[in-house]
């Protein structure tokens, strides 16, 4: 079956051609997102993502000419965006964990509060959310592997996340402020 026809089928809603177009690519998609973002997971993250996309888009693949070349550039695009924004959530980690002097602290010349306060306002998540912000921060599981390890819906797991962030640092900024109010009385 050629490309054209298998695209036509596909839009209509036909499993068969959606099923030919997942097993003759799906190795070469997931081969190729494994050799960019060098994470198994991951690789099967994009993997899914791209294939679910092309079956929820399917009645907008009519420009599609060539599957094969359509699915690798998908693949490295994806790639891409991974690795962008595992490069966002590492860079995040690093700002929230960069431990200045208490003097620098203290003084205001560094924004970073200490480590410890970091460490007590991740104590203070519920349970739930502090394991999931652990499996994501610290040990660099996706959102979605995440939710598939802890039977859980991915929905959940970024609003998890996004409470997590935000208590932390509501929590960060209290202690920051009433640490720097202390220092300042100290020094006069």
């Amino acid at each position: 079956m050629n490309d054209e026809t298998l695209i036509e089928l596909l839009r209509k809603g036909d499993h068969h051609a959606f099923d030919v177009v997942f097993r003759t690519h799906q190795r070469l998609v997931y081969s190729i997102a494994l050799r960019e973002v060098k994470a198994s997971d991951a690789a099967q993250d994009i993997t899914q993502d791209i294939f679910e996309w092309i079956w929820l888009h399917r009645q907008t693949l009519s420009e599609i000419r060539n599957v094969k070349a359509y699915l690798i550039m998908s693949t490295m695009h994806a790639a891409g965006r991974f690795l962008r924004d595992q490069q966002r959530h590492r860079q995040a980690i690093l700002n929230f964990s960069t431990t200045p002097t208490e003097h620098q602290f203290i003084e205001g010349e560094d924004n970073y509060p200490p480590i410890g306060v970091i460490v007590e306002a991740i104590k203070t998540l519920s349970p739930a959310k502090r394991r999931i912000f652990r499996l994501y921060y610290v040990q660099r599981q996706t959102a979605k592997s995440i939710a598939r390890d802890l039977g859980i819906s991915y929905q959940y797991v970024r609003n998890s996340l996004y409470q997590a962030r935000t208590e932390i640092r509501n929590a960060v900024s209290g202690k920051r402020t009433s640490i720097r109010t202390i220092g300042k009385f100290h020094s006069r």
